[in-house]
């Protein structure tokens, strides 16, 4: 599902835990797996900015390293791009200093937090949450870590599924999260 450009499935991805519980080491290896040219770091608050959809484009993965929104923060235009790139609607985006592009993003949603996102008064009719799977991270691994685990599951080169899976029953994910 995060290699290829397929988006069918219209759902965004949210890793919910405590610090320490492996949601950063996810995103690391699925960055490793994607290299930078299929991944982009990106803020929810720089989504509602003006130009802030135009790193999205060509890329197949987008983190949010975390969810925090200030009073400032533009929520409404923030729940709409988020809603139109999940939902595979066609967009139109606006680069500094260079003509709008056009079309349909094949990018995929991962989104972490130590708690749920909040959008106050902005998905009342709950579209949002429906196109999410919020995968609680309740293990915290706090004087536990493996401050190698990154480099081990990535060292191999581009990483398989199958070693993504071991990983994840090594560390008590049951393999779940990476079936191959």
């Amino acid at each position: 599902m995060w290699l290829g450009d397929e988006t069918k499935y219209q759902k965004a991805l949210g890793l919910i835990g405590p610090p320490r519980s492996g949601k950063g080491t996810i995103g690391r290896v699925l960055k490793g797996l994607l290299g930078n040219t299929g991944y982009v770091a990106i803020g929810l608050q720089t989504l509602g900015e003006d130009f802030g959809m135009a790193n999205l484009i060509g890329k197949k993965l987008a983190l949010v390293p975390d969810v925090k929104l200030d009073r400032r923060a533009n929520i409404t235009r923030i729940m709409e791009r988020l809603l139109t790139t999940i939902g595979e609607d066609d967009q139109t985006i606006n680069r500094k200093n260079e003509k709008y592009w056009q079309g349909k993003l094949t990018i995929r949603w991962l989104i972490l937090g130590n708690d749920v996102p909040q959008f106050r008064g902005t998905d009342e009719a709950g579209a949002l949450v429906a196109r999410m799977i919020m995968i609680p991270m309740d293990e915290n691994f706090l004087g536990r870590e493996d401050f190698d685990l990154t480099r081990n599951c990535l060292r191999s080169g581009p990483v398989s599924s199958t070693g993504l899976w071991r990983a994840g029953v090594d560390y008590g994910l049951g393999g779940s999260l990476f079936s191959p």
